[in-house]
C-alpha cells in the first residue's frame, strides 16, 4: 500500500514538473519575441493622426532612409574614395539605392539646351557647381570636410531578414572604419530600431538571467534553503509567463512598453513570496497544513488587499486612449491578481507535493533596525521635520524637472548610436526632420513659399536649414539665366521639370501627391520639436492667402504621440492617486486613516523627482510610466504595516500596536528592499539609458517608501495618539 502512496506521489511530482516547465519554457520562448517598434500602431487605428502618417508615408517611406557620414583623411581626395565605398554599400542585398556626390548630377548649358551630368564624372566643370546653395549640406557638409550618402532600405520580406541584413550592412561599415582608417556613422530609424533590438537580445540573455540569479542568492541569504529558492523561481516564472501569454495572445508578441508591465510583476510576486515566507518559516508548529493554515490567516488578508488596490491603481489606465498605455493597464492588474493567487493556491499546493519541511526560522537573516524605529516614536517632530524639510527642498526642484524624450539620445555616450548621433549634430548641424507639405491657393504660390523657408531658416534658432522641392525649382531656373526670356524657355523649364521627376532625381523632394520642404532641426526632442513646430505654424499665418501646410513625418508624429502619452499617462496617475485613497479609505473606514496612509505613497515620488531634477536627469516616456510602478511598490508596504497596526489596535494601544505592527512586518518589508536593492543594479551593464535609469529609479523607490512606512507614518501616529 505504502509503496503505491509513493509511487501516486512520484507520479504527481512528475506530471507537475513536465507541466510546469512546458508551461514556463513556452512563456519564455514567446517572451523572447519581440515586436518591431511602429509609432503609428501606438494610436488606434482609426486615429486621425495615424491616417494621416499612414498615406504620407506610403508615398515617402521615411522610415527606410538611411544616412551613411564620410569623413576622409584629405576632404581634397574624395571622390575616388566616396565612389569605392558607394560601390561596395550599393551591393548590399539590404539597400534599394544610394545617392551622393558620386551619382548626383548638376545642370550646365550648352548653347540653348540644358543637359544634366554627374559630379564624379566632369570634376573641373562640377567644382563650382557643387557650390551652389541647393547642393549646401545636400550632399556635403558646410565646412566641406565631410560627405553624407543618402541610403534607402528595401522593402524587407519580414522582420527577420530586416535585422539580419541591417545588421551586416552595420559590420560592413565598422570594417570599412577599421581597414581604411576613415570615419563613416550610420544613422536612421530602422538602424535606430536594430540597436534598440540589440539591446532588448542582451537584457534577454545576459541582464534579465543575471536578475533572477541575484534574486535567487539574495533570497538564499535571507531564508537560507535551496528549496525556498526554487519555490519563489516557480512562483515568479510561472507569474512572469502567465502574463508573457496574455501580452502575446493580445499583441503577437513582447513590445517595448509592454514589457514595463512584466518588468512591474516580477517585483509584484517577489513582494507577495517574501511576506509568505516570512510568516511561513516563524510559524511555531510542526504540522505542516497548520503552518499553510496560519501562514495564510497571517497574510493573505493583507496581500490581497495590495494585490486589489495594485490592479484597481492599474485598471484605472485602461480607458486611455493611447493603446500601449491601455494595455499596460490590462497586463498589470491581471498579473498583479495572478501573482497573488499563484502565492496563495499555488504555492501551498507545491509545497505540500514536495512535502517541504521548513528550517527554523532562527536561521533566517535578520536586520535590527528597532533603535532605528524606537528613536521614531521617541523623537516623531525629529522625523517628522526631517521628512518635511526635504519633501519642502525637493518640492522647490520639481518644476525645474524636465519631462522629455529624445529618439536618438537613448544610449550610453560610448555607444555606436550616440557616437554617430553626435558627429551629424557636429558637421551637419541636425538631427533630424520636419517635413511640410502644402495646398496651393494661388499660382504665384511656391514664390511665397520659398520666402517662408528663408524665414524659418532665419527666425527658428531650432531650424538649421530647409531644402525643398521649391529651392530645386529655383535650381532649375538658375540654369537657364544665361538664357533670354521666351515662351521657349519656359517650356524648356517645364520639359526639364518633368525630366527630372520621371528619372526621379532629387525625389526626396516630391511624390506623385505632394510637394514638400524638409525642415532640418538640430534636436529631435519632444519639446524642442512642440516648440519648432508652434513656431512654424505662426510664420505661416501670414502666407494663408497663398497656401496652406500640413506638418508631415516619423517626428511630427512621434512628438505628438509621445506628448500625448505623458499628458494622458499623468492624468491617469491622477485618477489612480484617487482609486487608491478611495481603497484606504474603504480598507480602513475613516477619512483621516485613509488619509495617513496615503502620504508615504506621495513621499518616495516627490523624493525621487527632486533627486533627478537636481542631477539634470530627463524623465522620458519610459520613465514616466516607472511612476506607477513606484505607487504600486509603496501602496503594498504601507498596506502590510497599517493592517497589521489596525488588528492590533482592538486590542492594545497605540505604542504597544506600533511596536507590534513593526515587529511583524519589518523583516518582509526590508527583505523586499533588500532584494531588489542590491540586484536591479545588473541593469547598470545595459547601454540603453532607460535600463539603467530604471534601475535606479527602482531602487530609491523601494528605499523612500520602506523609510516612509517604518520612520515618518510611525512618527506621524504617534503624535496623533499622544494629541
Amino acid at each position: 500500500m505504502s509503496l503505491n502512496l509513493q509511487s501516486s506521489e512520484k507520479f504527481k511530482k512528475t506530471i507537475f514538473l513536465i507541466l510546469s516547465s512546458i508551461f514556463i519554457l513556452g512563456g519564455l520562448r514567446l517572451g523572447s519575441k519581440t515586436l518591431p517598434f511602429k509609432i503609428n500602431e501606438l494610436l488606434h487605428s482609426e486615429n486621425k493622426i495615424r491616417i494621416q502618417f499612414e498615406n504620407y508615408d506610403a508615398e515617402f517611406n521615411n522610415e527606410s532612409d538611411f544616412f551613411i557620414l564620410y569623413k576622409p583623411k584629405n576632404s581634397g581626395v574624395w571622390r575616388n574614395e566616396l565612389k569605392k565605398l558607394q560601390d561596395i554599400f550599393s551591393d548590399h542585398p539590404a539597400v534599394l539605392r544610394l545617392n551622393s556626390l558620386v551619382n548626383a548630377e548638376f545642370l550646365t548649358v550648352q548653347g540653348d539646351y540644358i543637359r544634366l551630368k554627374k559630379f564624379s564624372s566632369y570634376e573641373s566643370e562640377s567644382t563650382p557647381k557643387i557650390n551652389h546653395p541647393f547642393f549646401e549640406n545636400l550632399y556635403r557638409s558646410h565646412d566641406k570636410d565631410t560627405f553624407l550618402i543618402h541610403g534607402v532600405f528595401k522593402n524587407f520580406r519580414n522582420i527577420k531578414e530586416e535585422r539580419t541584413q541591417i545588421g551586416e550592412l552595420l559590420k560592413i561599415i565598422d570594417a570599412q572604419n577599421n581597414q581604411r582608417s576613415i570615419e563613416l556613422h550610420a544613422i536612421g530609424t530602422k538602424i535606430a530600431q536594430y540597436y534598440y533590438y540589440l539591446e532588448t537580445i542582451k537584457t534577454q540573455m545576459l541582464l534579465t538571467p543575471l536578475l533572477f540569479l541575484l534574486i535567487g542568492l539574495l533570497v538564499f541569504f535571507l531564508f537560507r534553503s535551496f528549496k525556498v529558492v526554487l519555490f519563489f523561481y516557480s512562483i515568479i516564472l510561472l507569474s512572469y509567463t502567465s502574463v508573457v501569454y496574455l501580452i502575446v495572445f493580445i499583441e503577437g508578441g513582447i513590445s517595448s512598453y509592454s514589457g514595463f508591465a512584466i518588468f512591474f510583476i516580477l517585483i509584484v510576486a517577489t513582494s507577495d513570496l517574501v511576506h509568505f515566507f516570512h510568516k511561513f518559516l516563524e510559524t511555531k508548529t510542526h504540522s505542516l497544513e497548520n503552518k499553510l493554515k496560519q501562514t495564510k490567516s497571517a497574510v493573505l488578508k493583507p496581500c490581497l488587499y495590495t494585490s486589489l488596490t495594485t490592479a484597481f491603481c492599474f485598471i484605472s489606465l485602461i480607458p486611455n486612449s493611447l493603446r500601449p498605455v491601455s494595455l499596460i493597464g490590462i497586463y498589470a492588474s491581471f498579473g498583479s491578481l495572478i501573482c497573488f493567487l499563484l502565492t496563495f493556491y499555488g504555492l501551498p499546493f507545491i509545497i505540500r507535493l514536495f512535502e517541504y519541511t521548513p528550517i527554523s526560522s532562527n536561521k533566517m537573516m535578520t536586520l535590527n533596525l528597532q533603535w532605528l524605529f524606537k528613536h521614531s516614536l521617541k523623537s516623531p517632530y525629529a522625523i517628522i521635520s526631517l521628512f518635511t524639510l526635504l519633501a519642502v527642498i525637493f518640492c522647490f526642484q520639481l518644476p525645474k524637472l524636465k519631462i522629455d524624450d529624445d529618439f536618438y539620445h537613448k544610449f550610453k555616450d560610448t555607444h555606436p548610436l550616440t557616437i554617430a548621433v553626435n558627429s551629424f549634430q557636429n558637421d551637419f548641424q541636425t538631427l533630424g526632420s520636419i517635413d511640410l507639405t502644402y495646398k496651393y491657393l494661388t499660382p504665384s504660390a511656391y514664390k511665397q513659399i520659398v520666402k517662408f523657408e528663408k524665414e524659418i531658416e532665419s527666425e527658428i534658432p531650432q531650424v538649421s536649414y530647409t531644402k525643398s522641392y521649391f529651392q530645386m525649382l529655383n535650381y532649375v531656373k538658375d540654369a537657364f539665366h544665361e538664357i533670354p526670356e521666351s515662351t521657349l524657355k519656359e517650356k524648356r523649364i517645364e520639359s526639364l521639370i518633368e525630366l527630372i521627376r520621371s528619372r526621379k532625381i532629387f525625389s526626396q523632394f516630391y511624390s506623385e501627391n505632394f510637394e514638400r520642404t524638409i525642415v532640418y532641426v538640430k534636436s529631435t526632442s519632444t519639446n524642442d520639436t512642440k516648440l519648432t513646430l508652434k513656431q512654424i505654424e505662426n510664420l505661416a499665418k501670414k502666407y494663408s492667402q497663398d497656401f496652406t501646410l500640413t506638418p508631415q513625418g516619423f517626428i511630427t508624429l512621434r512628438t505628438y504621440v509621445l506628448h500625448s502619452l505623458i499628458e494622458h499617462f499623468l492624468l491617469s496617475f491622477m485618477a489612480s492617486l484617487v482609486l487608491v485613497f478611495a481603497a484606504f479609505y474603504w480598507l480602513f473606514k475613516k477619512f483621516s486613516w485613509a488619509f495617513l496612509a496615503i502620504i508615504p505613497n506621495i513621499f518616495p515620488l516627490i523624493f525621487i523627482g527632486g533627486i533627478l531634477s537636481f542631477a539634470g536627469l530627463t524623465v522620458d516616456s519610459n520613465l514616466v510610466l516607472m511612476i506607477c510602478i513606484s505607487l504600486g511598490i509603496a501602496v503594498d508596504d504601507t498596506i502590510h504595516f497599517l493592517y497589521s497596526l489596525k488588528s492590533n489596535l482592538a486590542h492594545h494601544n497605540m505604542r504597544t500596536s506600533l511596536e507590534s505592527a513593526f515587529k511583524s512586518t519589518s523583516k518582509a518589508l526590508l527583505g523586499t528592499t533588500l532584494i531588489f536593492a542590491l540586484s536591479f543594479p545588473c541593469f547598470f551593464l545595459a547601454d540603453l539609458k532607460i535600463f539603467y535609469l530604471s534601475g535606479g529609479f527602482i531602487i530609491l523607490s523601494l528605499i523612500f517608501a520602506l523609510a516612509a512606512d517604518l520612520l515618518l507614518l510611525p512618527a506621524i501616529l504617534s503624535l496623533k495618539s499622544r494629541s
